[in-house]
């Protein structure tokens, strides 16, 4: 990363809320039926929307990935569809943010912002992005919907029940975790995306799933101690923690001492629990392209704290830019459950 790149996108960061409150009276000047649409609370939504925008624009800004804006103005433009937002509103969001950018950022930043902006105006050439509902056909998926619609019913323990007695009718527990409590989560992140789900809803689900996961892990038949140690924990600021569990269960399936942290770790707490369990891989989950920029400090106090380590990275922030866990500073990348073990056994032999 070179210093002109970090100066714009710190300065991006700071004035993100300066910004996009530029830019929403400029959306409201030129484009009302935005401001009509989100009344009464037009401002404040919109200056929140493009906020985000700016903070993920510094994001790409630093890393040189302007597929990662893109990536996010898709994601938006795909929620803003299911409600009924139409394309024109964001596409002219977005362009009153480039004017005011290119009208306030110093001549040196400029450049930097150009091609973010290109890209993203180029999703919206593309068909809107959907969130396909769980597969009816797929396998287990009875299994799964049932223990949804009991979790909302408000019967998380039924839920929980209806998956164990399948796993005691000799029903795999890996197989449980892949094809009902992975496939629930994708689901209840697709209701989410659309905005069919409230959050006490979404809490439920995920209550319940944490309770099962514990219960399904004593289940599962586990390889010999390999005498290998490694730490999962989520980045700052990363509240998601389920994928990161399945990730760290199949180590222990695997025969290997895990150490799950959870998530929104300080550096200096990850790189101490590192160091002090004497780990072997050390796994960092990040989820949103935002938490990328925790990511260079906290792989920084791990290798001061615990050189020996091999760190590995995933999460939904990776997907659009494949090599950009070797910009982070990572050793290795893991797409998830199926092959994190695979990657760090190969990381370790080498």
């Amino acid at each position: 990363m070179s210093a002109h790149r970090d100066a714009t996108a710190g300065l991006l960061d700071e004035s993100a809320w300066a910004y996009a409150g530029y830019a929403t009276q400029l959306l409201f000047e030129r484009h009302p039926p935005a401001r009509e649409r989100f009344a009464p609370t037009a401002f404040e939504s919109w200056r929140a929307q493009l906020s985000q925008r700016v903070q993920e624009l510094a994001v790409a800004v630093q890393w040189e990935t302007p597929e990662l804006f893109a990536s996010s103005v898709a994601w938006t433009r795909s929620a803003f569809a299911s409600r009924d937002v139409p394309d024109v509103d964001l596409r002219h969001s977005l362009v009153c943010l480039a004017d005011i950018l290119d009208s306030e950022l110093p001549d040196a930043s400029r450049p930097l912002v150009h091609e973010p902006f290109v890209r993203a105006d180029a999703v919206f050439s593309d068909p809107v992005a959907t969130m396909q509902p769980l597969d009816a056909e797929s396998p287990h998926a009875v299994l799964a919907l049932s223990y949804l619609e009991a979790c909302l019913a408000g019967r998380p323990h039924d839920a929980v029940d209806l998956v164990l007695a399948e796993v005691d009718r000799g029903l795999s527990p890996s197989i449980a975790y892949r094809d009902v409590l992975a496939a629930v989560q994708v689901e209840i992140g697709r209701m989410w995306h659309t905005g069919t789900l409230d959050i006490y809803e979404e809490h439920v689900v995920t209550a319940a799933t944490r309770d099962l996961m514990v219960l399904l892990a004593q289940k599962m038949p586990r390889a010999s101690s390999t005498g290998r140690t490694v730490v999962g924990a989520g980045l700052e600021h990363n509240a998601h923690d389920l994928g990161l569990r399945i990730i760290t269960d199949a180590f222990q399936v695997a025969g290997w001492r895990t150490i799950f942290l959870g998530t929104d770790l300080p550096p200096v707490s990850m790189a101490d629990a590192a160091r002090d369990f004497d780990a072997d891989i050390v796994l960092l989950s990040v989820t949103m392209p935002l938490q990328l920029r925790y990511a260079p400090r906290t792989i920084a106090a791990i290798r001061r704290a615990a050189p020996r380590a091999r760190i590995v990275v995933g999460g939904l922030a990776f997907a659009s830019t494949p090599d950009l866990w070797r910009r982070v500073g990572a050793d290795g990348f893991a797409h998830g459950p199926h092959d994190v073990v695979a990657v760090a056994t190969s990381l370790l032999s080498h």
